[in-house]
């Protein structure tokens, strides 16, 4: 029996640091919306069975026309192959959940919404455009013996553990940090266990508008996947090596290398698809 991987890409963040009107998963790169980038490696990826896509739920159409009608339309253009590869991205494509407030209750929206066998899951975020093949193969094959994995690679920079003045208390030893990345990968009962305990825990505080702002989430220091996962089932996470370029868009400075990147694809997607257009 073949292992059914589904892949949460999240995409309902508003990116306030980006200094723009227009969410950042909509940027344009060399052509097409930021988030355009990730869900077409993931639809392509050999090891991603299904798809949902977690977003707000006015932005629904928006992604639908800027972002996979495009995509579909360029993949029905690669030569004899192209209406093919167009099916399988439709059949892998599942549907839309709810964004949440807040991270937590996304994800655990787009887990709640799989409806279909799944035996891992992929909870990546939109606005890293960067993920590679290798690294999808990588964390698949891991978490089948692990339960839980997670994307990471080694700082390169010395960290400095400050105390509540300023001063620094702590240099942890570089050879053991890592800057965490996603997809984090999780089996889907053990995942979707974890953050509906969260929840639970979360609502036991009283009435709140959306569980995932509880300040709770905030004191158990769960600002990930992982920290879900080790918090509420007491599960250890494996680090899988990633790649740098797996990086997150945060500022306008991010964009520059993004760019880059982009544009070294059209040796991978045909430049004429990716629309380049260098002023």
């Amino acid at each position: 029996m073949s292992i059914r991987n589904t892949a949460v890409l999240l995409a309902g963040g508003r990116g306030r640091r980006m200094e723009s009107d227009v969410p950042k998963q909509y940027l344009d790169l060399c052509g097409r919306p930021l988030l355009y980038y990730s869900l077409r490696t993931l639809l392509e990826s050999s090891v991603i069975t299904d798809l949902v896509i977690v977003c707000a739920d006015e932005d629904r159409e928006r992604i639908q026309q800027e972002v996979i009608s495009p995509l579909l339309a360029d993949a029905a253009k690669s030569g004899r192959t192209g209406e093919k590869r167009q099916q399988e991205m439709q059949q892998k494509l599942r549907g839309f959940a709810g964004a949440g407030a807040e991270r937590s209750g996304s994800v655990l929206s787009g887990l709640e919404a799989v409806a279909w066998p799944c035996d891992y899951v992929f909870i990546h975020d939109g606005a890293r455009p960067f993920p590679d093949e290798e690294t999808l193969i990588r964390l698949s094959e891991a978490v089948q013996q692990e339960g839980a994995v997670i994307a990471a690679v080694p700082s390169k920079d010395t960290i400095k553990i400050a105390d509540e003045n300023g001063y620094v208390a702590s240099t942890p030893d570089r050879r053991y940090v890592y800057n965490i990345q996603t997809p984090q990968v999780f089996s889907y009962e053990l995942i979707l266990k974890a953050y509906q305990l969260l929840r639970e825990k979360a609502l036991q505080e009283g009435p709140a508008s959306d569980w995932s702002a509880a300040s709770l989430i905030r004191e158990l220091g769960i600002t990930d996947d992982a920290a879900a996962a080790e918090k509420m089932c007491d599960q250890r996470v494996k680090l899988v090596e990633s790649s740098y370029r797996n990086f997150k868009i945060t500022t306008p400075e991010d964009m520059d290398q993004a760019w880059a990147i982009a544009m070294e694809l059209q040796e991978k997607w045909d430049a004429s698809l990716l629309q380049i257009s260098v002023e």
